[in-house]
């Protein structure tokens, strides 16, 4: 019997390996969870910096023109604003918007004489649960002495 025995058995091997692969697994799960968590923050920033612009355009356009129309492009997943005999349409390649049609005065709306509440929607088009919801008062200055 040979008692000075170098190197290791196939069980240690098999035990050493199990163990690696457990925590490389926990590891990974950490790692990519986080990574969802990340590209989810990025998207929902990006769709609010892009709803906040849309908000200042058509607050923009309420406090410059006489009168205005908004209607929700259901093709392009998009807000059109009609005025002055134009229109622009706000869309993104890869976010749709929307705003509550119930909120807004139907037709026309007179800036000078109303201000107007308005919910704005963004929501991913591959991801529609994915989504931000800014509110916000489009309001024109009215009447004083310049």
């Amino acid at each position: 019997m040979i008692r000075n025995e170098r190197g290791i058995s196939l069980v240690e091997v098999l035990a050493t390996i199990s163990l690696l692969s457990i925590v490389g697994v926990i590891i990974w799960q950490v790692f990519f969870q986080g990574y969802q968590y990340s590209q989810k923050a990025i998207s929902k920033n990006l769709m609010l910096q892009e709803a906040n612009i849309i908000n200042t355009s058509l607050l923009k356009i309420h406090q410059k023109v006489d009168q205005y129309e908004l209607s929700n492009s259901d093709s392009n997943c998009g807000i059109t604003a009609t005025y002055n005999g134009q229109s622009q349409v706000f869309t993104h390649p890869n976010i749709c918007f929307s705003f509550n049609p119930n909120e807004i005065i139907p037709g026309t709306v007179e800036p000078y004489l109303e201000d107007v509440s308005l919910t704005l929607t963004a929501s991913e088009r591959h991801n529609p649960n994915n989504k931000v919801t800014i509110e916000s008062r489009l309001f024109r200055m009215k009447g004083g002495n310049y």
